[in-house]
């Protein structure tokens, strides 16, 4: 890991890697590599989590992912549970009419002050029950980025990438 100007760049490959800011207001203190690649649909049968490892104590004020619209108007609803798997607890929940998302830009999925403590391990779980297989979003992933620390798993199964997510603090 190397730190320029006061953020820390984790290096997964040679030429890949992901950014972790320092924790000031309304900065990012997690990010994944934001390429837009590989789409994961979310309908009724996916269940999709993200999942990392904080490596410190912060304060956090909002999820954002980067969804795909495809610019249809989903009547459905997404979702999103923040889990601390170290403590076995959800720490903050939300639900989402998806009509009322962009397409292709990073959309605030949770809000609110959270405290999220160094060393545990948290997914972030997004799903639906009444999205179809033709009224559903798209997820972006990284294209195969994946750590021991930060990948997705889909319907129980790790996956050897992560979503476009980035988490901001308060």
């Amino acid at each position: 890991m190397d730190s320029i100007a006061g953020l820390s760049r984790l290096y997964i490959r040679k030429d890949i890697y992901a950014d972790v800011y320092p924790v000031i207001d309304n900065t990012c203190i997690y990010k994944t590599y934001d390429i837009e690649v590989a789409p994961i649909a979310l309908d009724s049968t996916e269940c999709v989590k993200q999942t990392f490892v904080a490596t410190k104590d912060a304060t956090l004020g909002s999820v954002n992912v980067i969804i795909g619209t495809y610019g249809r108007n989903n009547n459905w609803t997404l979702n999103v549970e923040l889990v601390d798997e170290t403590e076995n607890k959800v720490v903050i929940e939300n639900s989402i009419n998806c009509s009322e998302l962009g397409d292709g830009v990073y959309a605030s999925v949770l809000e609110g002050e959270v405290q999220i403590i160094a060393n545990h391990r948290y997914s972030i779980v997004l799903s639906s029950e009444d999205a179809t297989e033709s009224d559903y979003i798209a997820l972006f992933s990284d294209g195969g980025y994946a750590t021991e620390q930060s990948y997705v798993i889909i319907d129980g199964e790790r996956q050897d990438y992560n979503i476009a997510v980035k988490l901001l603090a308060k």
